[in-house]
Parts: structure tokens; sequence; C-alpha cells
């Protein structure tokens, strides 16, 4: 599904972690035809990064069904990049952190819960209003499942098993 994103905000944020050099850029954007917002990494000042656009309505569903209420690790974005770079599901927490969007976790490091979603929603339409679109763009946007497809425990132990089995032959010569 092709999608028209308009900029709405240009900024820059720390990265998460302590010992990280540099900092980020980033862009909120919206999408008038479905009422969304987007956040996409634009500038890495210390590294590589992906800039694909996540749908601030798949980092709430997300957080939701982990339980909205408890603490998450960045961890919990990963699946949102088809290119799996290292720090990706880090650099979006940051720059959700730097809108609000999270708040730290007090007493646990790098964990986050829920921020004031509102707030953020209410800022974005309000800079809409005031100073309309930085740019826009078209992409082709892949909304991501709310939930994984669940494996059994026994089936995946199974398969693991019958791999082993088939390579230890191999490697004795007893294909």
């Amino acid at each position: 599904m092709t999608t028209t994103l308009r900029i709405i905000k240009k900024s820059t944020c720390p990265k998460l972690s302590t010992r990280a050099k540099g900092s980020l850029t980033y862009h909120a954007c919206y999408a008038a035809t479905d009422k969304s917002f987007h956040i996409r990494i634009t500038a890495n000042a210390g590294g590589f990064f992906s800039n694909e656009y996540i749908s601030l309505d798949d980092v709430l569903a997300t957080i939701e069904s982990n339980g909205s209420d408890s603490a998450f690790k960045a961890l919990l974005f990963k699946p949102f990049y088809q290119s799996k770079g290292a720090n990706n599901h880090g650099f979006l927490a940051a720059a959700l952190l730097a809108e609000g969007v999270l708040k730290p976790k007090e007493g646990k490091a790098l964990s986050f819960v829920l921020g004031d979603v509102p707030a953020f929603k209410t800022a974005m339409n309000k800079l809409i209003k005031e100073k309309g679109p930085l740019a826009k763009c078209n992409i082709s946007y892949r909304p991501i499942p709310s939930k994984k497809p669940q494996i059994h425990p026994l089936y995946s132990r199974q398969l693991l098993r019958e791999e082993l089995t088939k390579a230890c032959k191999w490697a004795h010569g007893r294909s």
C-alpha cells in the first residue's frame, strides 16, 4: 500500500546509551489518509541506521500486546525493521523518548513505559495546523502484524532434533 506522508517535524535526540557518541536526527510524519503518525530516523552521527518509516499505531499496538503497564526494552521494536541492523530498535526508542511517547522506567536501566501519547498527538496536530508540512514523500508502507505467529515449543524442539540428527549423520558419513 502506498501512502503519502507529510514531514511535520525534524529534530535531534541523544542515543540511549551513555557510552554512545553522537546524536540521532529523526522526522515525525503524518499520513492524512488514515490520520496516523510515523517516525523515521534520518541521520546517525556515528554509524549505520535504517531510515524506514515506523507507524506510531504499530508501536502502540506492540506495547499494548506486551502489557501497557509493564516495562519493556527497546528490543520490543526489533520486528518493525526489514533491515535487521543492531541498533535500529534502540534508535526508534530514543526518538520516541525524546517526543514523550515513552518515558524511562525508574530503577530499570534502558527500560521504558508508555508516556503521554495524547500530548504527542496534540503537539503534532498543532504543528500541522500552524506550519503545514515541511515536505511530502510517497512511501510503500508495510503494516507490521500486531502478533507474531506462535510455534508450539514441542514442534520446534522436534524440528531441531531432526536437523541435529541429519547433521550428525552427515558429519559421520552416514547420510
